[in-house]
């Protein structure tokens, strides 16, 4: 039921593009084939334990390949897209989490429950010990990430997905730099994109070249199938 109502609100969003992370079709993808065939052109890129991302396009996937960094289950790959004459180049992203168990979540609604010193002091270096291994490890791949966008540079450019950290964190700066965030150009609010165990956060990011104009873009919260919501944006080519 759950991924009847996410294939009918992507099937009806009239999207150029879409890009899905987490995405592990398994033996349903003829039918997501099926749903999702208003979009003639799909790629999906693979990564360790079955898990892999996804770009479906009313535009001509010219080539689709994954970026090389360590992960045991995320990972990244880059799209080229025929746009008319120009070619988009398309970074699709899922980065390493977090990894928060059930444990760790309790131990942040015991924070909020109880903002005691002792409580506050105990928990959170617990978790800023568990979350600070993660950024490490995300560190590399977004370094890996930097390094494809600047040997890919191109005019017409999309970098997105989920990055599993905030606008203020190093994955944002170093893989934005040089490129313009969707949300802050035309969004409003604060954006959060994460929305299961009083973690609220924006941690899922589109960034587009310069070339591209951003007329909307927003976090859909109207649709709950997923710990994560929908983000999208409308771009147009900046001088049209």
């Amino acid at each position: 039921m759950e991924e009847r109502r996410m294939l009918d609100y992507l099937k009806d969003s009239e999207a150029d593009i879409i890009c899905l992370q987490e995405y592990i079709p398994g033996r349903g993808e003829r039918q997501i084939k099926k749903m999702l065939s208003g979009y003639s052109y799909y790629k999906r890129i693979g990564f360790d334990g079955a898990n892999g991302v996804a770009c479906f396009s009313r535009y001509p996937i010219i080539s689709a390949e994954r970026i090389n960094y360590r992960s045991s289950v995320n990972g990244s790959a880059l799209f080229r897209l025929r746009m008319g004459k120009d070619t988009l180049v398309l970074i699709n992203n899922h980065l390493e989490s977090n990894k928060l168990n059930t444990h760790d979540k309790e131990l942040y609604n015991d924070i909020l429950k109880t903002p005691r010193e002792d409580v506050v002091k105990q928990n959170g270096k617990f978790l800023l010990k568990k979350l600070a291994d993660a950024v490490a490890i995300r560190a590399f791949q977004v370094d890996t990430i930097a390094r494809t966008i600047r040997e890919n540079r191109s005019k017409y450019m999309v970098v997105c997905g989920d990055f599993n950290d905030s606008p203020v964190s190093y994955a944002h700066r170093v893989v934005g730099k040089g490129l313009s965030d969707a949300y802050v150009e035309a969004g409003s609010g604060p954006g959060f994109s994460y929305n299961q165990n009083h973690f609220y956060f924006r941690i899922d990011h589109i960034f587009v070249s310069k070339s591209f104009k951003v007329l909307q873009c927003e976090v859909d919260r109207t649709i709950d199938v997923s710990d994560h919501y929908p983000v999208w944006c409308l771009l147009e080519k900046a001088g049209m």
